[in-house]
């Protein structure tokens, strides 16, 4: 039984951490990305955003600006992914983001 509860343990921090993206091999740091934000964290998710074809994200422009565009394409793809729809890149969809990513160029297009 205690194995049992370690191990379930050890699984619950695994999923709390980011998950990094093949590509970048960078990783959300104890924080979230979100509306104003300039960084080359931002033009990262914005390229994942555009990478994943397979939605429609509108306009998405690789600047590093977290402006309105980016949010939106957030927001969509939380509520196709089932997550919460808060426009913030937090872990939950960090990880949701770069498994959704790895999976898509992993594939021969």
């Amino acid at each position: 039984w205690t194995a049992l509860v370690e191990a379930a343990r050890q699984a619950q921090v695994r999923l709390q951490e980011s998950a990094a993206i093949k590509p970048f091999e960078r990783r959300l740091q104890n924080s979230e990305v979100k509306m104003g934000e300039i960084s080359d964290l931002v033009t990262i998710i914005q390229i994942m955003l555009k990478t994943l074809t397979e939605y429609e994200y509108g306009e998405v422009v690789s600047d590093g600006f977290y402006g309105d565009v980016t949010e939106n394409a957030i927001i969509d793809f939380q509520r196709r992914n089932g997550l919460e729809p808060t426009g913030v890149v937090d872990k939950i969809t960090w990880n949701a983001l770069a498994r959704a990513y790895n999976k898509y160029v992993s594939y021969d297009h």
